[in-house]
C-alpha cells in the first residue's frame, strides 16, 4: 500500500531530512518521517495503528528504521513535545535556506473558527482561558517561491492581532521576512517589533475606497501578470524611500464581487446608487508596505494563503491523544509539529500536481493522492527504475492506467508508450500461501523489534 505516495513524500522531503538530520539521531527521523508520511497517506490514522500500517505499507522501504509500536509512538510524540528547541532549530534551517536562495519570506496568520474543549489542537501551555476564547489562530512562515511552509504555531485566540505576531516571531525565532498584516489592527502596533528587528518588514491592507487610492491614482493600472491562466492588473506607486503602496484588479474576482452585490440588491439590502458606486472597486486590492516587492509577489503569496487555509482547515488531528496523561501538554506540542511537517510536505504534493498537464481533466490533490494509492506492486519489487509493463503490478483496470500516465508526469515510472499494457505481461498471480507465510512471518518479526 501507498508505494507511489511514500516515493513521492520521499522525494519532496529531501531538505526537510537534511534539517532534520541535523537536529535528531537517525532512528528518531525515520519514526518522524515515517509518521508523518502515514499521516499524509492515511489522514486521521490513530497512533495504535501506525505499525500495522506502516508494516503492510511501502513507507518502511523508505524509512525502515520507525519504531512504530502503540506505547512507543505514543513516547514519542509526547517527547518530541518537551524538546520545542528542535523544533525551532529544524524551522531556523529551512528559513536560512529560503533566505540564501533570496525567496520572498512572509509571515501570516489566519483563524480556524469553532474550537471546542476537545480540540487535540488547544496547545494547553499557551492558552489562557478556554471558555473565553472561539477560534484558534494558526500563524506561520512560508516562501513565496517554493511554496513551502517553513514553520507554524497553532494557539487559542480570536483574531490575528500584533500580539500573535509578537508570540509567535518570539517562539519561532524569526527575525526576517515580511509581516503580512490583518485588516483588523494597525501597522503601528508592529512599530515596537520593527524597530528591534530591522530585517522584518509588512505588508498590510489598505481600505479600497480610501482618500489615498484617489490621491494616488492606484486604481490607474500600468502593469499586467498572469497567475497560470488568469490575469491580472497592478499598479504600484513609491511615495518615499521605505514607503510603497501596490494596487490590483482581478478580472474574476471582479465578477464575483458584482455577482455578489447584484443578489444584496435584489434582497433590498444595497441600494441601486450604492451598487454603481462600488462598481469600481469590484475586484480591487490595495496594500502598503515599508519594502519593495514585486507586483506578482504579493499576490502571489495570498494566492498561497487560500491554498494553505484549506489544508490546516481540512487536515485532521490525531484521535487517540491520552488527555488523562500528565504529559499531555507536550503531547500536543509534538503532535503539532508533526502536523506542521505533514502540511509542508502537503502543500509540496499539491503544488506539483497543479504543475502536471491536464491530460486527463482537473483533479483535485485528494482524487490524486487516491489514485496513487489504489496502485499495488508486489512487496519484492524494486523501488527504482520500474515501468508499467515491467510485470510486477497485481492489478490492472483504468484507475491503474491512468495512475501510470499520472506517475509517468511525475517522473517516478520510466515513461513508455501510451496505450495500455496487456494483463498478461502487467497482472501478477495472487501471492502463494508459502509466501503469505514468509510475510506474516517477517511482520511478526518486525513488530517484536518496534517493541524493543
Amino acid at each position: 500500500m501507498g508505494l507511489w505516495c511514500a516515493a513521492l513524500i520521499h522525494e519532496v522531503q529531501k531538505d526537510i531530512a537534511d534539517a532534520l538530520l541535523k537536529v535528531y539521531a537517525i532512528e528518531d527521523y525515520e519514526t518522524i518521517m515515517a509518521m508523518v508520511a502515514l499521516r499524509i497517506i492515511r489522514p486521521g490514522l490513530a497512533l495504535n495503528n501506525y505499525q500495522t500500517q506502516y508494516l503492510s505499507s511501502w513507507v518502511s522501504k523508505f524509512w525502515p528504521y520507525a519504531k512504530l509500536s502503540p506505547k512507543v509512538a505514543k513516547k514519542f510524540v509526547t517527547h518530541l513535545g518537551m524538546r520545542p528547541d528542535c523544533f525551532q532549530m529544524v524551522f531556523a534551517d529551512l528559513l536560512n535556506n529560503a533566505a540564501a536562495a533570496s525567496h520572498h519570506i512572509m509571515i501570516d496568520g489566519f483563524l480556524l473558527p469553532s474550537i471546542s474543549s476537545s480540540d487535540p489542537l488547544e496547545l494547553v501551555l499557551f492558552q489562557h482561558d478556554l471558555n473565553s476564547h472561539t477560534n484558534r489562530v494558526v500563524m506561520y512562515v512560508s516562501d513565496v517561491e517554493s511554496k513551502d511552509l517553513l514553520g507554524a504555531v497553532t494557539f487559542l485566540q480570536d483574531d490575528v492581532n500584533a500580539s500573535a505576531y509578537n508570540f509567535f516571531l518570539w517562539n519561532q525565532k524569526v527575525s526576517q521576512g515580511v509581516i503580512v498584516a490583518d485588516k483588523d489592527f494597525a501597522v503601528q502596533e508592529l512599530k515596537p517589533l520593527l524597530e528591534a528587528n530591522p530585517d522584518l518588514h509588512y505588508l498590510a491592507p489598505v481600505a479600497r475606497d480610501s482618500e489615498v487610492v484617489k490621491q494616488l491614482e492606484l486604481l490607474a493600472f500600468d502593469q499586467f501578470f498572469t497567475v497560470g491562466e488568469r490575469g491580472v492588473f497592478a499598479r504600484k506607486v513609491q511615495v518615499a524611500p521605505d514607503l510603497f503602496y501596490y494596487a490590483y484588479k482581478s478580472p474574476e474576482r471582479a465578477e464575483q464581487d458584482i455577482s455578489r452585490n447584484f443578489e444584496l440588491v435584489r434582497a433590498k439590502l444595497l441600494e441601486v446608487k450604492d451598487f454603481f458606486a462600488q462598481e469600481k472597486h469590484c475586484g480591487t486590492l490595495v496594500f502598503v508596505s515599508d519594502c519593495d516587492l514585486p507586483v506578482a509577489t504579493i499576490w502571489e503569496h495570498y494566492a498561497n494563503r487560500c491554498e494553505l487555509e484549506s489544508l490546516f482547515a481540512a487536515f485532521p488531528d490525531t484521535p487517540d491523544l491520552d488527555k488523562s496523561d500528565e504529559l499531555y501538554s507536550f503531547a500536543l506540542m509534538g503532535n503539532e509539529f508533526l502536523n506542521v511537517l505533514a502540511l509542508s510536505i502537503q502543500w509540496r504534493l499539491a503544488h506539483k500536481f497543479s504543475q502536471l498537464s491536464q491530460s486527463y481533466g482537473v483533479m483535485s490533490y485528494q482524487e490524486r493522492m487516491l489514485l496513487l494509492t489504489e496502485v499495488l506492486r508486489r512487496d519484492d519489487a524494486p523501488l527504482r527504475e520500474a515501468s508499467r509493463n515491467d510485470g510486477t503490478w497485481t492489478s490492472l483496470n483504468m484507475q491503474t492506467f491512468e495512475a501510470f500516465v499520472l506517475m509517468e508526469q511525475l517522473q517516478l515510472l520510466t515513461p513508455v508508450d501510451a496505450e495500455p499494457a496487456s494483463a498478461a505481461t502487467s497482472v501478477v498471480a495472487p501471492q502463494s500461501k508459502a509466501r503469505r507465510s514468509q510475510g506474516s512471518k517477517r511482520q511478526k518479526l518486525l513488530e517484536r523489534e518496534g517493541e524493543q
